[in-house]
């Protein structure tokens, strides 16, 4: 699930990812990074300033995911 918003200060489009989630016994085929890949392909298509998304502190396996795409926390 992701939505499009807009940041003033950047006077840009974000493509804000809400929830991203591969079931267990099919990850580790690519499917994940398929997935965000195609959502980066779409915020560049639509000149998006960034991609935005939320992980709860608690859910390390998704953080491990983000930090292993050159995901940074903001």
């Amino acid at each position: 699930l992701y939505f499009f918003s807009y940041s003033a200060s950047s006077g840009a489009p974000i493509l804000y990812v809400e929830d991203l989630f591969v079931e267990e016994l099919y990850r580790s085929y690519g499917l994940g990074t398929a997935l965000v890949s195609n959502l980066a392909r779409l915020a560049i298509e639509k000149e998006c300033c960034r991609m935005e998304g939320h992980a709860f502190t608690w859910n390390k396996k998704s953080i491990e995911f983000y930090e292993f795409l050159g995901a940074r926390p903001k």
